[in-house]
């Protein structure tokens, strides 16, 4: 009974997926006094993520599908920015044989939008819920110095970036 191609149980598969994002951002600095400045930013970012997936017997393509998801989710975040850098005076750096020394400390926030999972292969509506986006909030400390009649540089940073619903690719062989 039926076609050929249902009696070896193969299927027809259809996904697409419909992205659209935008992001507006602006940045402004402000020089505070002569040796210290402020820096500030701050980015909007929409994001329309979507996906349909049918899944029909190969060779009936008239037949109704025998799994059919539609879904679409919105995702959006402010990721504002922030630096602060300290110049230090000419007159501070010629007893230490330093022509530049800059110190600063910048904190900033990523966003990656969320979405659905278009590879996963299995046909239930569970698995094809959407997932969350990531955010990074990341933190910076350091100091740029030029020495010895502009012949040395030493640079020197230390940074820590914290991460919430990390989106990792996992390859998951079997049922799960």
């Amino acid at each position: 009974p039926g076609t050929p191609f249902e009696a070896l149980g193969t299927n027809d598969r259809s996904t697409s997926i419909d992205n659209r994002d935008w992001a507006l951002y602006a940045q402004a600095t402000a020089d505070l006094t002569t040796w210290a400045s402020l820096t500030a930013g701050v980015r909007y970012t929409e994001e329309k993520k979507g996906l349909e997936r049918s899944i029909r017997p190969l060779g009936s393509p008239t037949a109704e599908p025998g799994f059919q998801f539609d879904g679409d989710a919105d995702f959006s975040a402010w990721s504002p920015m922030g630096s602060v850098a300290v110049t230090m005076p000419d007159s501070w750096l010629d007893p230490i044989a330093l022509v530049h020394l800059l110190a600063y400390f910048t904190y900033a926030r990523g966003f990656r939008g969320g979405g659905f999972n278009g590879a996963i292969t299995r046909e239930t509506p569970e698995d094809l819920i959407p997932f969350s986006p990531e955010f990074v909030d990341s933190f910076e400390i350091g100091v740029k110095t030029v020495g010895f009649d502009s012949r040395a540089t030493l640079n020197v940073s230390a940074f820590v970036a914290e991460q919430r619903d990390q989106q990792v690719s996992e390859i998951v062989n079997g049922p799960v």
